[in-house]
């Protein structure tokens, strides 16, 4: 292992051990120090002593949290709140794309309402 890949796996275990709290959702992405992170992860839930939901940053990220067997889900969220730039008589929202963005269509997709 090239002295990269082991600062990667002794960052990653080292956040494990000490960011990560009981009880937690967390947000899991896909990088090569976050999959020695996982791996951490996945061992002090086996033995236990950790309760944690993940929800993946990208398909690579979901495909991460399944190999390691960790509880996977989907952010839930309520509502969202915001602005429109129209609103047509079905109370359908319109945005100009320059207004919208990424973060904005990724908390408003899974809203029980808008």
């Amino acid at each position: 292992m090239s002295k990269g890949e082991e600062a990667k796996k002794l960052a990653g275990c080292a956040a494990a051990e000490k960011e990560v709290r009981n009880n937690q959702v967390l947000g899991t992405g896909s990088d090569s120090t976050i999959v020695h992170a996982v791996q951490g992860i996945a061992k002090r839930v086996k033995r236990g002593n950790r309760n944690h939901v993940c929800i993946p940053t990208s398909f690579q990220a979901h495909q991460l949290i399944l190999q390691y067997d960790l509880p996977l889900s989907e952010p839930e969220i309520r509502h969202t709140i915001d602005g429109a730039d129209e609103v047509d008589a079905d109370l359908n929202l319109t945005r100009a794309v320059e207004a919208t963005s990424p973060r904005k269509l990724w908390l408003a997709k899974p809203s029980v309402s808008l």
